[in-house]
């Protein structure tokens, strides 16, 4: 924090006049150290970079603010990488020299794509501990805005057309529901929809295992790192997650996982699945 206070004090002052000279250098008896501290400083420079075109994306989208279809375009024009702009190609884009439009359409796509799950990844529980998110910070809130009327939907909390097909507990669980007042399901739905979107457990192509994998191949070969998925990410790709409900944890059975590459909608009726699918992120 102290050196991008400094870095940013350095810009605004215009001081020293030249911008090359506007550095800071920094001293260590260990290369392994210095190579750490780089990474550390290219990674919070990156997020930084990633989070404040979401906050600009998401102020730009007014009061009716994204959804989630919408989300990598978004970043994508919040940075400024538009393929008609040729001077800032060489920052995100691998061949600089294409032209044609179906190589630029391509390279803007697979951004779209990368940008997205990038998203998805940063709004995360528990990612970086030392800087939450927008989210946690309350620069930015997420909505649903299905759950109101599916709060209301008298029939659909009481388990309607279900009960041929429900256990014991899921009786009783209609049953309480069905005594909640509409204010109170909107808040349980809404806390059930932040869990679930907090571990990933979200059906969308930016978290699908296969997708992804085909998306990380693509944007190797058209987009430059960061932009890019590289090799090592692999294994520590966020994917698609699934939510367990039940008070008995088995063994290898989690509560919330967020490493699964399917999801298991505990929405039993379609109005449920709608509400979570129609999710929308608002300033």
């Amino acid at each position: 924090m102290i050196t991008t206070a400094a870095l940013d004090w350095m810009d605004r002052a215009r001081a020293p006049e030249d911008e090359h000279r506007r550095k800071l250098l920094g001293f260590t008896d260990n290369r392994q150290d210095a190579a750490l501290q780089a990474g550390h400083f290219n990674d919070f420079i990156f997020v930084t970079l990633l989070r404040g075109a979401m906050l600009r994306a998401v102020e730009e989208a007014g009061v009716d603010g994204l959804s989630h279809e919408e989300f990598g375009n978004a970043l994508r024009k919040a940075l400024g990488f538009e393929p008609e702009n040729e001077r800032r190609r060489a920052e995100w884009m691998q061949d600089t020299g294409r032209r044609d439009f179906a190589a630029l359409d391509d390279a803007k796509r697979t951004l779209n794509r990368v940008l997205a799950h990038r998203l998805w990844t940063d709004l995360r529980r528990g990612w970086r501990y030392t800087n939450p998110n927008l989210d946690q910070l309350g620069l930015i809130c997420v909505a649903y805005p299905a759950t109101a009327s599916l709060a209301a939907d008298e029939d659909a909390c009481a388990g309607a057309g279900l009960q041929g097909d429900l256990s014991d507990t899921e009786r009783r669980g209609f049953a309480l529901l069905s005594e909640l007042t509409i204010d109170v399901r909107k808040k349980v739905f809404t806390r059930l929809f932040d869990a679930m979107r907090q571990g990933l457990a979200v059906a969308v192509d930016a978290l699908d295992a296969t997708d992804l994998d085909q998306v990380a191949e693509r944007s190797r070969h058209l987009l430059k790192d960061p932009w890019a998925i590289g090799k090592e990410e692999r294994e520590s790709l966020s994917r698609a997650g699934t939510l367990v409900i039940g008070s008995a944890r088995q063994k290898g059975n989690e509560t919330l996982s967020g490493r699964p590459a399917g999801v298991c909608w505990v929405a039993t009726s379609a109005s449920w699945r709608a509400a979570y699918r129609s999710q929308t992120a608002r300033r």
